[in-house]
């Protein structure tokens, strides 16, 4: 007769959640598995049959989860690369209130960035028409089809304008994104 830690469905589950943890490193790994098969083995000693123990962990996936989501944010904080940390806040922050807000803000800062980039790359082609423009009804950043309604305001000045919007997004995207992966979990 085998003992409960050689117990078929117990070496299943650990080798699920085992697998679901490859992200993390493996010494990780080991303790996680090695916890959760002293936390089965703790319950099947108050008379807990396994099939009960393994049900109240859940899937090995969702057991899992919250580990990867931590290490991704740990991992995304530490190397404060922007990239590490908008896959972090994707990751973990899916139906969040505050990623909602943070990812409209970043999304927000962006589509402007990218706007008058575009329009300083217009403005190289058609000086004549592109611009901050100022009328008598009217003031607005873009194309004008005729020019003499109104005064252009920042001529070739709409391409440092242009590297301060990506500059600023990218600040942006940075500092939201570190302020949201270090506030504290909603329990």
């Amino acid at each position: 007769m085998s003992t409960p830690s050689e117990d078929s469905r117990l070496s299943d589950y650990a080798r699920k959640l085992r697998w679901a943890l490859s992200v993390l490193p493996e010494g990780d790994r080991d303790d996680i598995v090695a916890e959760m098969r002293s936390h089965v083995l703790d319950r099947l000693d108050t008379a807990v049959s396994i099939e009960e123990a393994l049900r109240a962990l859940g899937d090995p996936d969702a057991y899992a989860k919250e580990f990867n989501d931590s290490y991704a944010v740990s991992a995304a904080l530490s190397s404060r690369r922007t990239r590490d940390l908008i896959g972090a806040l994707l990751q973990g922050g899916a139906g969040s209130l505050t990623v909602t807000g943070v990812g409209l803000v970043i999304v927000t800062a962006w589509a402007a960035a990218a706007l008058v980039a575009f329009l300083a790359v217009l403005k190289i082609r058609d000086p004549t028409h592109i611009g901050l423009w100022s009328g008598q009804h009217f003031f607005f950043l873009g194309v004008i089809d005729d020019p003499s309604t109104g005064r252009e305001l920042l001529g070739l000045w709409i391409t440092p304008l242009a590297l301060v919007c990506v500059v600023t997004a990218w600040i942006i995207t940075r500092s939201l994104s570190i302020w949201a992966l270090r506030r504290p979990p909603k329990a």
